[in-house]
């Protein structure tokens, strides 16, 4: 999707990740969400997923 696209650190900050352009990338926000679900873990990131009660 070209819309609601949002900007994903490759290496999370909290993993050591920079906010250099090499480690930024743009992802969709279905796709940003699923990155930081693999990264932190779904009972982490369950309270900030979108579309979520």
């Amino acid at each position: 999707s070209r819309y609601a696209l949002e900007i994903d650190h490759r290496v999370p900050r909290a993993h050591g990740g920079t906010s250099t352009p090499e480690n930024l990338r743009l992802l969709c926000r279905s796709c940003n969400q699923r990155a930081a679900i693999q990264a932190f873990g779904l009972r982490k990131m369950e309270p900030h997923l979108i579309g979520r009660p």
